[in-house]
């Protein structure tokens, strides 16, 4: 697939939430049941929060280039400390290559603000992914959400020749 990677605009928001709720509830429906999904993202309406947490960290947008139109596929949130918040990719495309470049351009994205390691609270489907690019789980970290369980990882990716990484 061919991608074209763009920073986040505020009229993306819909979309965003869009591409996170059909991604939950399609893309991960097989490694979460109804009630974790639902406990996870209930709508695809977003919060009147929304627009402030993605405008408040690095967020990109991958959108597949056609002749038609560009299709937005996939988008990605990062915060200036290296915390992957945000990674979602349409069910559609998931597995044709838009995550990796994606978070490559989340990384270069934080790049001049030198965080030692970056880290995310990953699913279970963003876990091998993850593992497939360097990153380690550091602790299971399940979430309780209207007291529903989600299994979670807390995973890192130290910054080589970081001078703070342990």
């Amino acid at each position: 697939m061919r991608a074209r990677i763009r920073p986040f605009r505020a009229a993306d928001a819909w979309t965003c939430r869009r591409i996170m709720y059909d991604s939950i509830h399609v893309g991960a429906a097989r490694h979460y049941d109804r009630a974790q999904r639902a406990a996870w993202i209930d709508s695809p309406q977003p919060p009147e929060s929304w627009l402030d947490r993605l405008a408040d960290h690095v967020t990109l947008l991958a959108e597949e280039v056609t002749a038609e139109a560009d299709l937005p596929v996939a988008f990605g949130t990062m915060r200036r400390d290296g915390y992957l918040d945000l990674l979602f990719v349409r069910p559609e495309v998931i597995g044709r290559g838009v995550a990796g470049p994606l978070l490559d351009a989340l990384e270069e994205g934080v790049a001049d603000a030198c965080p030692p390691r970056f880290h995310a609270r990953a699913s279970l489907m963003a876990r091998p992914f993850l593992e497939r690019r360097g990153w380690s789980v550091t602790a299971e970290a399940p979430q309780t959400r209207t007291g529903v369980t989600l299994p979670a990882f807390d995973m890192e990716w130290i910054v080589l020749g970081s001078e703070d990484a342990a």
